[in-house]
Order: structure tokens, then sequence, then C-alpha cells
């Protein structure tokens, strides 16, 4: 399957590295090309840049947003929530039509077993308020290598 990845941080550089890994033909997407592959240093939370991680998976190709988009058959947006409309305008809304149904199965083939589907983008500010206690976890935790699990 063909896959854009919207974003280089680090859940961009996750996801890509695995798909590509489970045998996807995986284009990350980017602003712009040469900024990306320029910046040198960690983040502010010590994330490596982009240009540090891809040598390592020469597999996984830098595109701009739109053409990233244009040539996925799925696209996964793994950007920071501030950036996520301006990145998705970006790419393009004729490249985006018809391409978001399929997560499912992606987050099958990415080892998970018990997806709870809580249903369209509609249902997402749910969810989102998560990200306060994750961030509370990866302070009392020290890192951010951590699942938070349903229990049914």
């Amino acid at each position: 399957m063909k896959i854009a990845i919207m974003g280089t941080g680090m859940v961009g550089q996750e996801l890509a590295g695995r798909l590509a890994v489970l045998g996807h033909d995986v284009t990350v997407g980017t602003r712009d090309i040469a900024a990306t592959m320029a910046r040198t240093e960690p983040n502010p939370v010590g994330i490596p840049p982009f240009s540090a991680w891809s040598p390592a998976h020469p597999d996984v190709a830098l595109a701009t947003f739109p053409d990233a988009a244009a040539g996925g058959e799925v696209i996964v947006n793994a950007t920071v929530g501030s950036a996520s409309l301006e990145v998705l305008r970006l790419a393009g809304g004729r490249h985006l039509a018809g391409k978001m149904d399929t997560v499912t199965a992606l987050l099958t083939q990415l080892g998970h077993t018990d997806i709870i589907d809580l249903g369209g983008i509609s249902t997402a500010r749910g969810p989102e308020m998560l990200v306060k206690i994750w961030l509370e976890l990866w302070d009392a935790l020290g890192t951010y290598e951590f699942g938070i699990k349903i229990v049914r």
C-alpha cells in the first residue's frame, strides 16, 4: 500500500519506519524538503531531526505535503495539533478525498489486537482530552515511551 505520512517528527518517523518494514511504500510529507534535511539539532524534547533518522531508512521517501498526499492511497496525519489544519490544507483537498478509511487495517498490521472504533472525525475531541493525562505521565515517568490501555 502507498502511505503518505504528514509530519517528519517523532510520530512520523516511528510510523514511517514501522510501515516500511511491513512492506508499505511510505512517503513522509514536509513543508520544505531542503529545510527539513538541513536541520541537524534535536527538537526541544531531544528527538533527532529527520535528516539524522533518514539515512537508516532509505526506503522511506521525503516529499512536499501536496506531492506526498497525491501519491498516497492512505494519508496519516502525524503533525502537532496546532499545525494539522494548515498541513492538511497544504496537502490539498483533492488529494485527501477518499483516503481515510483503512485505519483499522493499519493498526492491526502494527500489532494492535483490541481496536475500539470511536467513530469519525466528529468524535475526535473526546480522545484528545487524553493528551493532558499523557503529558502528566510523561513528566512523572521521565519518558514518553509508555502506553495507555483501555481494559474492558
